[in-house]
């Protein structure tokens, strides 16, 4: 499902507003054993550039903070999918300072490269939050759209010494990435995850920048009629991620 500004009517966010909605934004990156959710802000519809780019970066900022909230105290992994075809000359340059600080802080480091695609999984018992502001500002900064794709994840259950990405993946809880293309906010959640903890992640997020926090689930996906504002606050969050 997608959400759209129709000339009769209105389903789509107001200005400084978030919507999560359940469902599938791209149905090929699906993952059938979890329940799937996108979120979205107004700046789809802004026909103003300069206002459209004001509201990319609040949203950036809002993922950002949201997404480190939830990874915060949970055994987490971060896979970086470099697609590039090593075109992205800052990535290739700053990776061993990243792989450097990411063991220093007890992290560990798995990498699985083939032709097309050169993969980077970084594992924590705990997410260092210098590690995760750093990446996070790179891959929204000076290396967004450059064909490098990052994917936070919390991990559910421990994964033996020496497995492989597929193990990993399959030990996830919740998986949360930028569709850079629009962009929009992809999440897939283990059906035992829940959703007031990602609610809860993305509107303490939206208050830092003045914005609201809506869902639109179910009926009111079809109605285009958005649910609750929800209110809850995670800590040490920050308004300049």
């Amino acid at each position: 499902m997608f959400l759209r500004r129709g000339k009769e009517k209105k389903n789509s966010p107001n200005p400084d507003e978030f919507w999560l909605s359940q469902g599938d934004f791209r149905i090929s990156e699906a993952l059938p054993e979890f329940v799937r959710y996108y979120g979205i802000p107004t700046f789809f519809y802004e026909k103003n550039v300069s206002e459209q780019e004001k509201n990319e970066e609040k949203f950036r900022r809002i993922v950002g903070n949201a997404i480190k909230c939830l990874l915060k105290g949970n055994s987490s992994m971060l896979l970086i999918e470099d697609r590039s075809q090593r075109s992205a000359g800052l990535w290739t340059d700053e990776m061993p300072k990243f792989k450097e600080m990411a063991l220093s802080e007890g992290g560990t480091l798995l990498e699985a490269h083939d032709s097309l695609c050169g993969r980077y999984l970084f594992t924590f018992t705990l997410m260092p939050d210098l590690f995760f502001e750093k990446i996070y500002h790179l891959f929204n900064g000076d290396c967004r759209y450059q064909s490098i794709y990052v994917t936070y994840s919390v991990l559910g259950k421990s994964v033996q010494e020496g497995a492989d990405l597929a193990s990993f993946k399959k030990a996830t809880l919740l998986n949360m990435y930028i569709d850079n293309d629009h962009p929009v906010l992809i999440i897939q959640a283990a059906p035992q995850y829940p959703l007031k903890k990602i609610s809860d992640a993305l509107s303490a997020a939206c208050q830092l920048e003045g914005w609201i926090f809506r869902t639109l689930f179910s009926s009111e996906a079809q109605t285009g009629n958005p649910g609750s504002e929800t209110g809850n606050r995670c800590n040490n969050l920050r308004s300049d991620q």
